[in-house]
């Protein structure tokens, strides 16, 4: 509600960047999000 936008999610407690283990989550990569089950799947190659 403060930048006017409602349609984004917010990742929280995951493993990636600064923490053990230091999972790589590409930046720019489109991914496919799924609350129920808590996964994230790479929908494109990271390496284009």
């Amino acid at each position: 509600d403060e930048f006017n936008v409602s349609d984004i999610s917010i990742i929280v407690d995951m493993d990636f960047g600064h923490t053990d283990p230091k999972l790589i989550l590409p930046l720019g990569c489109m991914v496919s999000l799924n609350p129920k089950t808590k996964d994230i799947t790479l929908i494109e190659n990271p390496f284009n």
